[in-house]
């Protein structure tokens, strides 16, 4: 036998795993990697955050990536050229993390990759009948193996739009197996660039939860701050948006976008909420001097809407519930305000209260689907369920 498969069938028959999860998000901030303990698979599932950082992004990383991303006119060549540097980066910054924990690569059992979206196109957005859903993420996991010396599960949402699924949000696997309640009718909800959740009923089965995005959440918010107020990255705690006075009529025509017409499950990315969308929404209402704190304060419930819109969509009217929030929104106090002022029924709480950190959930989630990719046989883990299909997901990318 390969002994590198034979060290694969060892590593799938361990107890425990050291296993990292990595996510690259669109906002561009950095890796995140999050070392997890990972005990069992399927329902029997446990996972521990033993340790989490984000490498930031440094400009080059920046300047590579957001000509390509979104961008149905980039060139062929450079999105090749990228699929290799970004592994190149990536396993750079995960080597020099694993040096500052004082791990070997020998310590790790397996190394989960998301990679970066550089496009995102399901059915819907896409507007091309004899076209089935795609997506597409760079940073090729056999340069990431190679560089770390680490087994490494890569490419995990090709698995899904393989067996029917959109290839996002991918939450709903992890959401099932870790934090599933007995009594508290619970929606975890993730505010990234762009907004998703999980509604977990009490005792849910897999195919009684559906994870869906519901429109964007920091990625207008952040473009803008970037735009106007460089260096800085992001809106600080809300501060500005907390200043500003929200414009009715602008939030009532962003809200008209397509996207949150269709029901849920659905996914969607930059591709559709793109600054060139937003603009033609300025110049249509003649807003186009419109002061940045009120545009804050606008995007800010906007964002806010569009997770309360599909939470009605989902849940019954005047159900209690309990909102775990996870992502960069979660540090945004404005936006959460705009949330739970939408909600009245439902209690914020942030994710760290389920034992995860708030910034980790997405990395850790993906170092969970790789425990699933070699130890569990789906068929049996995930009831079928056409809100997502129940595959194991990701590419094992082996060292040499």
């Amino acid at each position: 036998m390969n002994r590198q498969l034979k060290a694969l069938f060892d590593i799938a028959n361990k107890d425990e795993k050291w296993i990292i999860g990595t996510m690259s998000g669109t906002s561009l901030d950095g890796l995140d990697i999050a070392l997890c303990k990972v005990k069992g698979h399927g329902k029997q599932t446990t996972l521990e955050l033993v340790h989490f950082t984000t490498q930031p992004y440094q400009q080059d990383y920046k300047d590579l990536i957001t000509p390509l991303f979104a961008n149905s006119d980039a060139r062929l060549e450079d999105v090749c050229l990228a699929n290799t540097w970004v592994a190149h980066k990536h396993a750079a910054m995960i080597n020099e993390t694993l040096a500052g924990w004082h791990l070997q690569a020998d310590d790790i059992d397996l190394l989960a990759s998301h990679g970066q979206t550089v496009f995102h196109a399901p059915r819907h957005s896409h507007s091309q009948p004899n076209m089935p859903n795609a997506t597409l993420q760079i940073g090729d996991g056999d340069h990431i193996a190679q560089l770390t010396g680490i087994i490494t599960i890569s490419d995990f949402r090709q698995k899904h739009v393989a067996a029917g699924g959109e290839g996002a949000p991918m939450v709903k696997y992890g959401d099932y197996l870790l934090f599933v309640d007995d009594n508290e009718y619970r929606v975890l909800l993730n505010l990234g660039g762009i907004a998703n959740l999980s509604v977990i009923p009490p005792k849910a089965y897999f195919s009684d939860i559906i994870s869906t995005d519901t429109g964007p959440a920091n990625t207008f918010m952040d473009a803008l701050v970037q735009q106007h107020l460089a260096p800085k990255r992001y809106d600080h705690n809300g501060e500005l948006a907390a200043k500003g006075v929200i414009d009715d009529a602008l939030l009532t025509k962003l809200l008209t976008h397509p996207f949150l017409t269709l029901p849920c499950p659905k996914s969607t990315g930059q591709e559709a909420f793109s600054i060139t969308w937003l603009n033609e929404q300025l110049t249509q209402c003649n807003l186009t001097d419109i002061a940045l704190e009120d545009m804050l304060a606008t995007l800010c419930a906007f964002s806010a809407k569009c997770v309360a819109n599909a939470i009605n969509q989902l849940i019954p009217a005047q159900q209690a519930l309990t909102i775990y929030v996870s992502g960069g929104g979660a540090h945004n106090a404005q936006l959460l305000a705009y949330i739970n002022a939408y909600l009245p029924n439902a209690t914020l709480k942030s994710m760290s209260a389920l034992g995860i950190n708030v910034d980790a959930k997405e990395a850790a989630l993906f170092a969970l689907l790789a425990n699933e990719c070699i130890c569990s046989d789906a068929s049996v883990t995930f009831a079928n369920s056409s809100h997502a299909p129940a595959v194991s997901m990701g590419k094992i990318c082996l060292p040499n």
